[in-house]
């Protein structure tokens, strides 16, 4: 009996997830001072890599929408 109600619970969470419920809708990522040379970064066309200078400053407090 414990097994099955244990099951329907994690069913139902399941599926409520797939509908995007109790999911974050925005989220902050706060990176360090630090500088990375030569960091590969993916061209947005998709066409290939670059190297280049990435200072991590320069994205605190950059918030994404997900939905």
């Amino acid at each position: 009996m414990n097994g099955i109600i244990m099951l329907v619970g994690l069913t139902i969470l399941t599926v409520e997830q797939d509908k995007g419920n109790f999911r974050c809708r925005t989220f902050s990522i706060y990176f360090s001072d630090e500088v990375w040379e030569d960091a590969y970064v993916r061209k947005p066309d998709g066409s290939g890599y670059d190297k280049r200078l990435l200072v991590y400053s320069h994205f605190n407090g950059k918030c994404h929408d997900i939905t």
